[in-house]
């Protein structure tokens, strides 16, 4: 019996047509909720979706509508996160900022300059969108600061994916799907990383040590992207890291985070320019087993300073 020869392309091509067909037979969705207040200082449940029986859930873009009062342009959200909601087990490290002054999750209508916030690309092997099995829940959490917030809505888009969909997509099994990359149940800790932070100094006109993290030595995280809602006396910000004592950017003007002239835009869903990726040998470069420091310099004590780190997250094997 003679050999069979394959030409070379052919399996990259009966694969895309197996995605292909897996495209057209998942089940887009748009998942909406709204609370009309959350107390201050306290946190509601902004969206609370159930995974139907027989599928899994892929939400790839998020996005919230924060309260605002326009007599003094306050708001009490202040920032949301995702968990899953039969063990109300939140996603380590995922906190996005979403107070209308500084909200890095836009809601992307009409009213919004910046289009809603994309997690990853869907449909995607390897990719970190949020995943969970059949009969789970998808929850994202709005937490209000030391005051209340008003009512406040949320948007995801997802897909539902069968069985079939799951196996050819991500080769594993519908009760596998929330152990992927970007599952709440991933064991590598292969997640996005986002981390909202307030920082304040005190005046001093020169470095600070503002606020620092520890990156433990099992963990690996890469910035991608970093925003900064400026305070009137905020100046110039830089990163650095404790065990190889590189600094990002390397030396002055650093990053100037001015109110009037700020190089780190926030992205929110009222800036005119959306969050700028980081420079490659930036986003790039692996923090483990050290301690994160973010140096900020201001003109003045500064108070409210936001500064929203994204990125990916994963365990060191």
């Amino acid at each position: 019996m003679g050999r069979i020869a394959i030409k070379a392309g052919t399996l990259a091509k009966d694969v895309e047509k197996v995605l292909e067909l897996t495209r057209k037979r998942v089940r887009y969705i748009q998942i909406y909720g709204e609370v009309s207040s959350i107390s201050a200082n306290s946190s509601a449940n902004l969206l609370d979706f159930e995974v139907p029986s027989g599928y899994g859930l892929e939400v790839f873009a998020i996005g919230v509508q924060p309260d605002f009062d326009p007599t003094d342009r306050s708001s009490g959200l202040e920032y949301v996160y995702p968990r899953e909601g039969t063990t109300s087990k939140a996603i380590p490290n995922m906190e996005f900022f979403a107070n209308f002054n500084y909200n890095v999750l836009p809601y992307g209508d009409r009213a919004s300059k910046q289009p809603i916030r994309i997690l990853d690309t869907p449909l995607k092997p390897n990719n970190l969108t949020l995943k969970f099995n059949e009969k789970e829940k998808f929850q994202l959490v709005g937490v209000a600061g030391s005051s209340a917030a008003g009512a406040v809505r949320a948007i995801a888009h997802a897909y539902l994916l069968e069985e079939a969909d799951v196996r050819n997509v991500y080769g594993v099994g519908l009760s596998e799907f929330a152990n992927l990359p970007g599952g709440h149940a991933n064991l590598d800790q292969n997640f996005i990383y986002a981390k909202a932070l307030s920082i304040t100094t005190s005046g001093s006109g020169s470095f600070e040590d503002a606020k620092s993290i520890d990156v433990p030595n099992w963990l690996r995280i890469m910035l991608t992207h970093i925003g900064v809602k400026p305070d009137a006396n905020s100046y110039k910000m830089k990163l650095y890291d404790e065990k190889t004592k590189i600094e990002f950017p390397d030396r002055d003007p650093y990053w100037v985070i001015k109110e009037v002239s700020n190089t780190l835009p926030f992205g929110s869903h009222n800036d005119e320019q959306p969050m700028q990726p980081l420079p490659p040998v930036v986003a790039s470069y692996e923090w483990n087993n050290t301690t994160m420091h973010i140096y900020v310099m201001d003109t003045g004590s500064a108070s409210s300073i936001k500064v929203q780190l994204l990125g990916i997250q994963r365990r060191v094997r």
